[in-house]
């Protein structure tokens, strides 16, 4: 696991898949960051731990491949893997999202989605 990153104060747009990705990180802090007009996920977590999302605000994200699209979500890469070796993510703490316009083409458009896990 990476341990301990932070992102503070940052803004993001224009990226496909994810405007923040994290996958396989304990203890992370995303702090007041505006994450906009991204493909697929603005803020995004597979096999991750103890981690704060506070304040941040997510707009516009569109649907990636297939046809979802989510503000935030928090759960494992590959759910055909094991949870010994893609394990769920946990115990993340999303304080005061600011969430809008996340939307699909037929497929999922969530503003918050743990996809299962805890």
């Amino acid at each position: 696991y990476v341990r301990g990153p932070v992102i503070v104060g940052t803004e993001i747009s224009g990226f496909g898949e994810y405007g923040i990705g994290l996958r396989w990180v304990r203890n992370f802090t995303i702090d007041r960051v505006y994450v906009h007009h991204c493909v697929y996920s603005g803020i995004a977590g597979a096999s991750c731990e103890d981690g704060v999302v506070n304040a941040a605000r997510v707009y516009d994200i569109g649907p990636g491949s297939p046809a979802d699209a989510y503000g935030m979500f928090f759960d494992r890469l590959e759910s055909g893997l094991t949870e010994t070796t893609d394990p769920r993510s946990y115990r993340i703490k999303i304080v005061a999202p600011d969430i809008q316009r996340v939307s699909s083409t037929g497929g999922n458009a969530e503003g918050i989605d743990s996809h299962g896990g805890v």
